[in-house]
């Protein structure tokens, strides 16, 4: 892990360090972001042993899927990315830039590593 990464994880006030931090939000509803143009990078998720998830604690993650995608989107929608396809469990991201895409990538990764699951609850984003 990287010392960045490790700072980040390891921070109990859940405080991006400056490299990782997300933009602030300025007003509670804001327009969607314009569609990205030119060079466009996209962001892919899956859920790892999902397949396995929803057979043998379907219940369970009907619940984590919900957060899941709350916390996706938060940190899609902080650096300005497009959410242009959610089919279930995958989201598909759209962005004007990589640098975007890797901080939007990088904050759902430890949000999501952070977040207090219950044990059948347990979801590893790749």
């Amino acid at each position: 892990m990287s010392p960045l990464i490790a700072e980040a994880a390891g921070n109990p006030q859940n405080t991006f360090p400056n490299a990782l931090r997300l933009r602030p939000m300025t007003a509670k509803h804001r327009a969607a972001p314009p569609l990205p143009t030119g060079t466009v990078t996209f962001l892919f998720t899956d859920i790892e042993g999902s397949t396995r998830l929803w057979e043998t604690h379907h219940d369970a993650m009907r619940t984590a899927l919900a957060r899941h995608d709350e916390i996706l989107r938060k940190c899609i929608d902080a650096q300005r990315g497009h959410v242009f396809k959610t089919g279930g469990y995958p989201i598909c991201a759209a962005f004007d830039n990589a640098r975007d895409a890797v901080h939007a990538a990088l904050a759902a990764q430890l949000a999501l590593c952070t977040e207090a699951w219950p044990e059948s609850n347990r979801i590893t984003h790749n």
